[in-house]
């Protein structure tokens, strides 16, 4: 879809410019999906998921991508995102700066950087 192509594009893009993913996904990947079933230190993958830490991808795939998001991720748009955030509705915004990402979490209901839902990157 346009809407993963979109995003692939910001998340290339910051890669490509040095920049950490700090996608909010990846910890929600780990806080969600893989702390309640395993045992033990259920904080010992906190460091390979955390993209706000990382300064890489993180260690393997967050969820089982489909077909789409796995061609968005060969083929993103081109663009000039680094930043995209998503409001409750599932409106996705984007920006090519740090200064509009702020406006459109603004518009989008959520605090920047706070991990306060599944799509703020």
């Amino acid at each position: 879809t346009t809407e993963m192509a979109n995003i692939s594009s910001a998340l290339h893009n910051r890669i490509s410019q040095g920049m950490r993913l700090q996608a909010d996904s990846t910890i929600f990947y780990i806080e969600r999906f893989v702390k309640p079933i395993i045992t033990g230190d259920v904080n010992r993958y906190n460091s390979y998921y955390n993209t706000y830490k990382c300064a890489a991808l993180p260690a393997g795939p967050i969820g089982s991508p489909g077909t789409t998001a796995l061609n968005a991720a060969v083929h993103p748009a081109q663009t000039k995102y680094l930043y995209f955030v998503s409001d409750s509705t599932g409106k996705t915004y984007y920006a090519e700066t740090y200064e509009q990402q702020q406006a459109n979490c603004a518009l989008a209901g959520v605090t920047p950087g706070q991990a306060n839902t599944p799509s703020v990157q």
